[in-house]
């Protein structure tokens, strides 16, 4: 009896460890921090360790050639189906990002399952969008296309500069089983004054129910759960 006491002991021991380093894991929330590029490239001076997650999604892996004082703003939330996950790039002072006829930012975005109860999700749909600030300079030529390499047209959709914001227009389609998206995004600007203020990349989700499978808080709970009972069940043997 005492052998099968020490091997149940044992197995609550590391279900409840297990569950802690899952809760552990979780990376640092995204929230509208205005990181920048420098931000995610210098993990250890940041803290971040290169991502960071809003609600289920996890950002990571960003690069490419944007001006150093463009921020990045993150927005959404919500695990049902329809919420939409926005990150925009934010040029405060409305010049650094018309200085320059052109830049790429790539990133990869990812559902974190283990925020997901009852259900999984997917990312359904992906859209772009440009914010003017001024109706007059609406025909400057701006563009922004993002390429998501999956089910989309030509594997992109891209929105045209107009007055106020402007996003595209049908969004396009990944597929319902996308759980990670590896983003890379162009902007161009011909001519025009300076007025742009800010360009965005949306992902928009569909959760599907199914049966419930245990997030690492219960599964925590549970071990320690168990492991009490066996440390009672433990001390009775002894007295015995």
């Amino acid at each position: 009896m005492k052998i099968y006491m020490k091997k149940f002991l044992t197995f609550c021991v590391a279900l409840a460890a297990s569950s802690t380093l899952a809760l552990a894991a979780v990376p640092v929330q995204c929230g509208a921090s205005n990181y920048t590029l420098a931000t995610f490239a210098t993990a250890t001076a940041s803290g971040i360790a290169g991502e960071c997650e809003i609600g289920d999604k996890i950002y990571s892996a960003f690069s490419g050639t944007l001006p150093s004082s463009l921020v990045f703003n993150f927005t959404g939330g919500g695990t049902s189906s329809g919420s939409i996950y926005t990150v925009t790039v934010d040029d405060a002072t409305v010049a650094a990002m018309n200085a320059t006829d052109n830049f790429t930012l790539n990133y990869t975005v990812a559902i974190d399952e283990s925020q997901i109860v009852g259900g999984t999700n997917t990312m359904t749909q992906v859209g772009a969008g440009i914010n003017d600030s001024s109706a007059a300079n609406a025909t400057n030529g701006a563009t922004v296309t993002v390429n998501n390499g999956t089910n989309c047209t030509g594997g992109q959709v891209t929105s045209v500069d107009a007055a106020g914001f402007v996003g595209s227009s049908p969004k396009c389609s990944t597929g319902l089983s996308t759980t990670s998206l590896n983003v890379a995004e162009s902007y161009s600007y011909t001519s025009g004054s300076n007025s742009i203020t800010s360009v965005s990349t949306s992902v928009t989700q569909t959760f599907t129910a199914t049966s419930a499978t245990p997030e690492p808080f219960s599964m925590l709970l549970l071990g320690s759960g168990l492991l009490g009972i066996s440390l009672i069940g433990r001390k009775k043997l002894v007295r015995k």
